[in-house]
Formats: C-alpha cells, structure tokens, sequence
C-alpha cells in the first residue's frame, strides 16, 4: 500500500496505491458525496486486491487530501477532471487496462468520464446517481431547487450530521451528463448495483436506464440500504463485484 500524490489541471490529487502482482490491470475507486478514499473505497480495494487486481482509490476533494475545494469545487466537470488526472497516473504506471468503480455521486463521476474515455474496460457502480439535477430535484423539490439558485449555495448535512453549504455550480453544470442522453453511447462493461430500501438514490431510474446501455446489468440487493448492506452484510455486494471482475471477456 502506497500514497501517491499527482499532478491534475486542479491541484494535487492523492491516492492510494495498492498493488498485487500484476503488472497489467488496475482499478480507479471513486468515493460518493462528501465521502474519502477512507470509506467505502478502502473495503473495495481490499477486494479487488483478494482477486489479485490493483486498485487505485482517491479522494476528490479536499475532504481528505487531494487539493480541489470542496466547497467551491464540487461539480462533475471538476470531479471528471481528477478522475481523468487518475487515469493518466495509473497509464503512466504502464497498467494496460483500466477500469472505474464509483458508489452513489461518484456513479455519474466515473459513467461522465468514460463519455470521453473509450478506453476504459469495465464500470461497476454502486447505487448510482444517474441524472444529477433530477436526482436533487427528487430529494428537494422545484422551490427548494429555486431557494438554492437564488442564495448560489446549497445545504446538507455532513458525515458528522454537521450542516456545509457548497455552491450552486453543483447542480448548474451537471446537465449536459445526465446519462438520459449518454448511456446509448456507453459501450463498456457496466454492472450497476442497486438496494431496494435506498432511502437516498431511488433504484427505479436505474430499472428505467439500464436497457439504454449497449452492455449493462442491473442487479437490485433485496433489503439493502444506501451503505451497500443489508443489516451490515455485504456478502452479495462482494461476491457480485468478485465475478464481474473475474469474468473473461469472450
């Protein structure tokens, strides 16, 4: 396990390298909303490294600590800029093939950067945001959606249910990547993860986009929240990113 500092258009990116002997593949994790290579992402790697595939898993932003604010920052198009900052740092290392895996926000990140980025190999996804703007215009409604605009700054609460703002830009830029327009145009491996008691991402958009991917699965964890579990459990969610990764192509 190794930290690793990189160069992108943003500032500094950091991330965590680590490697098992081989010398070809490696996959880039992409931590959801206001979350860190910390989370989520480090149980990830750890399966993907026990199936003998390298991981790369960084932090977006400066909730941890690569350099972009978060703040100020968080937008697809910034995100998509670390992401591809990524891509060439693992290129560079002389890994062959890349694939993406990003859980809920990072979704739409990783499915936006493989828009441009036909070279990725595979992308699995975890509770997927799909179309931003109508995700949040889901979770708060057109006049909240309005309130925001009008004070440029939207709210939320924190991992330590602490209330930030953070710009408006979040929600202005992210049109052109709702995924309602790109997934024809997607034609990577993609397997997407859904929970049927999703109190934060509604795994129905994911049932009405799936069959718009030319190579898309859809496999819906019964009982399972937006932490990947069902009470705690992530048996089903490891054992299906095990076989996907494994799988040969034909």
């Amino acid at each position: 396990m190794e930290k690793v500092f990189f160069d992108g258009e943003l500032g500094k990116v950091c991330g965590v390298l680590e490697t098992v002997d081989n010398k070809d593949e490696i996959v880039i994790l992409v931590h959801w909303f206001s979350s860190t290579k910390e989370t989520s992402a480090k149980v990830n790697a750890k399966i993907l490294n026990e199936i003998w595939i390298n991981a790369l898993r960084i932090d977006l932003d400066n909730q941890w600590e690569s350099e972009l604010d978060f703040k100020t920052g968080i937008t697809i198009p910034n995100y998509i800029k670390q992401v591809e900052a990524s891509i060439k740092f693992v290129k560079e290392l002389w890994y062959k093939e890349i694939s993406l895996l990003g859980s809920s926000f990072g979704g739409i990140v990783v499915l936006s950067t493989a828009i441009t980025h036909p070279e990725i190999k595979k992308i699995f996804l975890g509770a997927p945001v799909l179309d931003l703007q109508r995700h949040l215009k889901n979770k708060y409604g057109e006049k909240k959606i309005e309130e925001f605009r009008k004070n440029n700054k939207m709210s939320r609460l924190d991992r330590n249910g602490n209330r930030f703002h953070y710009t408006f830009d979040c929600y202005k830029t992210a049109k052109p990547f709702s995924m309602f327009d790109h997934a024809p145009n997607l034609k990577q491996e993609i397997m997407i993860i859904q929970w049927d008691k999703d109190d934060s991402v509604d795994y129905k958009v994911a049932i009405e986009l799936v069959d718009k991917f030319p190579n898309a699965k859809l496999h819906i964890i019964k009982w399972a929240d937006h932490k990947l579990s069902v009470k705690g459990n992530f048996y089903e969610w490891r054992e299906i990113m095990k076989k996907f990764f494994t799988k040969k192509d034909k």
